[in-house]
């Protein structure tokens, strides 16, 4: 749960920053918004996906072997 709420945080911070992004008129600033708000981003589906897939039991079975 921890790691999901993290992930969620981490992925509205990521928006806002790509939105000052938007904003900013230094183009220096501009690209420094845009590329730490893409790593976050990256970072934040990492995280969600990473949760999602801890809580899942679902497992693979044994595989089908074809008769030849």
């Amino acid at each position: 749960m921890k790691a999901r709420l993290l992930g969620s945080i981490l992925l509205a911070v990521s928006v806002c920053v790509f939105m000052l992004a938007l904003e900013v008129p230094q183009r220096e600033i501009a690209t420094a918004c845009w590329v730490t708000s893409s790593l976050m981003f990256i970072v934040s589906a990492m995280i969600l996906v990473t949760s999602t897939l801890e809580r899942s039991e679902v497992t693979a079975g044994d595989p089908h072997r074809r008769k030849l």
